[in-house]
């Protein structure tokens, strides 16, 4: 499947993808780690970490920096 941002259409996650891991065509995964975990604490850090949504432009509010998980992972 290829995706191309610039084609204007809606993305939608997979069936076979929402079907492993929860959740529907516009996403809500449920499942968020493997059955039998991680094969490194890293791992798991980086797929446990929270997104937090980028405040609008022109907002007052300071911007975050990557999740430690990553962050740690580009250092």
């Amino acid at each position: 499947m290829d995706y191309n941002a610039n084609d204007g259409a809606a993305y939608r996650v997979p069936e076979d993808f929402y079907k492993a891991i929860g959740g529907n065509e516009f996403g809500g995964a449920t499942l968020n780690a493997p059955p039998s975990g991680f094969d490194t604490p890293q791992l798991a850090e980086l797929f446990g970490a929270e997104s937090s949504q980028t405040p609008p432009i022109g907002s007052d509010t300071p911007q975050p920096g990557p999740p430690q998980g990553i962050r740690s992972l580009l250092t």
